[in-house]
């Protein structure tokens, strides 16, 4: 599974906005 991707277990916006971030700060 891919921090990018949305997460499966829930609808909650701050948890994939936090997952977004993780996402793009380890790409850097």
């Amino acid at each position: 599974m891919s921090l990018c991707s949305a997460p499966k277990f829930g609808n909650l916006f701050l948890l994939y906005m936090f997952q977004l971030y993780l996402c793009f700060r380890f790409l850097e």
